[in-house]
């Protein structure tokens, strides 16, 4: 069985350096939980460790194919979402899945977890352009990288589209002290008029 490596297949998307950088990201594919409202940020961490779950049983169901290759489960990610109306914060969790992955073993997974409660989704992103930057340090400091961010891009003739950004959490909040903590930022860009 093969086996594919996205640590050093995509590395430019998961490990970049603390300096920005535009790069075109293709049309990933993700699990999501669809929610039909917003929920707390105590809920955070019990989204995350069901999508990881549900993660590792497609990832099993996927194997028993003998057909797909094998590979390592990549990082959750959160995507930020800013209401302009009322500058409300929402946030959706997110964990991508090889394009292979499809609707059947999707449920196959759900079914094997026993997690019917919950609406897992397969969703693929749009290819975007978005710059990328590597945050070390606390969440509540990331704004200064954000705004390292778009400095880079007007620098570079491009302009941040929407306040929405994503994260990649490369190292696992539950198991490091927050100055060691390494987060990727994404946003999506667009060229100047």
């Amino acid at each position: 069985m093969t086996y594919y490596d996205w640590r050093k297949a995509e590395k430019q998307f998961y490990f970049p350096t603390a300096t920005p950088r535009i790069l075109k990201q293709p049309a990933f594919q993700y699990l999501i939980i669809k929610r039909s409202k917003a929920i707390s940020k105590e809920s955070f961490i019990e989204e995350m460790e069901l999508l990881i779950a549900v993660s590792k049983a497609i990832k099993l169901k996927s194997n028993q194919t003998h057909i797909n290759p094998d590979y390592q489960l990549f990082p959750i990610e959160c995507r930020w979402i800013l209401s302009n109306e009322n500058e409300q914060i929402d946030f959706q969790l997110m964990i991508r899945q090889p394009r292979f992955i499809n609707e059947k073993i999707l449920q196959q997974a759900v079914l094997s977890k026993n997690t019917l409660a919950y609406q897992f989704v397969l969703e693929k992103a749009q290819p975007s352009v978005r710059t990328f930057c590597l945050h070390q340090g606390s969440y509540h400091t990331e704004e200064e990288s954000l705004l390292k961010m778009e400095n880079y891009c007007q620098s570079n003739g491009y302009q941040r589209i929407g306040a929405n950004y994503e994260e990649i959490y490369v190292a696992d909040f539950r198991n490091h002290s927050p100055e060691k903590l390494k987060t990727v930022l994404s946003f999506e860009i667009e060229k100047s008029t």
